[in-house]
């Protein structure tokens, strides 16, 4: 009984999240990211940039939680864009994401189901464009989960009323951070609407 409550103990401790203060806690990292403690010297200006530009109120989109983390290898990061977005800003998301979708069940993955689980309103992005980039190992950037959004405008297309409420999946972790000037390449296409999957420059 006692080694049993032991085990059960050491086993709880392993799952204590990093980062303790957190609203929603454990959120799952790629193998691929390695989380920085505050000892290492690009932890405190990543850490003062995530409270300061990428925590958002409930409505107002961003993330809800973060933890600093850098990348263990090159990997893939894209962004839709289009209209007020241009493609070198500084929401993107992993490359894992559309696992996500197919973990569902859903076959496509149509630009107005990225957009939603992005918590990415139309009148912010008219998405329109993607372009991926091949973030370069040793990098250091935030990660969290999406904040909501309240969309002032609605979108006949996707289905969206104005002052419609997007609550993105906590399995779609958002990256912040400056993906294009961190990549050893990148490629941009248009994005196709019925399918992301299927546009050209995604698996490249």
């Amino acid at each position: 009984v006692l080694e049993h409550a032991a085990l059960e103990n050491q086993n709880s401790l392993a799952e204590k999240p990093w980062h303790e203060s957190s609203l929603v806690q454990n959120f799952p990292l790629p193998r691929s990211l390695e989380p920085l403690t505050p000892d290492d010297p690009d932890f405190a200006a990543l850490n003062e940039s995530a409270y300061e530009y990428a925590l958002g109120d409930p409505g107002k989109g961003g993330i809800l939680d973060f933890i600093v983390v850098r990348l263990k290898e090159d990997m893939a990061m894209r962004r839709v864009y289009g209209g007020a977005a241009e493609k070198d800003g500084f929401w993107w998301t992993l490359a894992h994401a559309a696992g996500m979708f197919w973990a569902a069940g859903e076959d496509d993955i149509t630009v107005c189901d990225l957009m939603t689980a992005s918590g990415v309103c139309p009148d912010w992005n008219s998405a329109t464009n993607l372009v991926t980039c091949k973030a370069k190992k040793g990098w250091s950037f935030v990660v969290g989960q999406g904040q909501s959004a309240k969309c002032e405008q609605g979108s006949t297309t996707c289905n969206l009323k104005n002052g419609s409420i997007l609550y993105p999946p906590a399995a779609l972790l958002q990256v912040n951070g400056a993906v294009f000037n961190n990549s050893v390449s990148c490629r941009e296409c248009k994005l196709h609407q019925h399918d992301i999957v299927d546009s050209a420059c995604y698996d490249w």
